[in-house]
């Protein structure tokens, strides 16, 4: 029986189960990146080049030729914060019945207020942050005044969040 030599990183190096472990390790940290990058913007520039003509002739000429190009701007940060349980690593919501628990969960905020709540609870429901509702509630007031119609109506119609006090006889603790 040979005894191999040499340092002992160098041993854990050659073994398949380590191998298989770091290269396990670095696809699931890529996974987390690939996840993180999903929650933000993405810019994409796409085009269009080509030649036109009625005869094969004028392929040849560039007085027949059109280019096109354009950028597109997405973000899904309407995900009901599926994206960041995908970087978290706990399981998203199923489909099936997302909406509707949502719509369900809608409750005016007691704490995230200035002054009706809506923004608030909409963020607590949505996993979006209260600014970002309460920048599209304002640019809403841009179109024909819709975004403060949208959010006086609920205002009127959401129910105030529970306060979440202790019931009687419970000690109250520290979050």
């Amino acid at each position: 029986a040979q005894i191999a030599v040499g340092l002992p990183a160098e041993l854990l190096r050659r073994r398949p189960d380590v191998r298989a472990a770091e290269r396990t390790l670095a696809a699931d940290t890529a996974k987390i990146g690939q996840a993180e990058a999903a929650r933000y913007p993405s810019l994409k520039l796409f085009g269009v080049i080509g030649l036109g003509g009625t005869h094969v002739s004028d392929l040849t000429r560039l007085d027949d030729f059109a280019a096109i190009g354009a950028p597109m701007l997405s973000w899904n940060f309407l995900d009901f914060g599926r994206a960041k349980a995908r970087v978290l690593g706990s399981p998203a919501a199923p489909a099936a019945g997302c909406a509707a628990n949502a719509l369900n969960s809608l409750s005016r905020s007691q704490d995230d207020r200035w002054i009706g709540g809506v923004c608030g609870g909409i963020a607590r429901a949505t996993g979006v942050a209260s600014w970002v509702w309460r920048l599209l509630f304002l640019l809403g007031v841009c179109f024909a005044g819709s975004g403060l119609v949208l959010y006086l109506l609920l205002w009127l119609l959401l129910p105030p969040a529970p306060l979440g006090l202790p019931a009687p006889g419970e000690r109250p603790t520290a979050s």
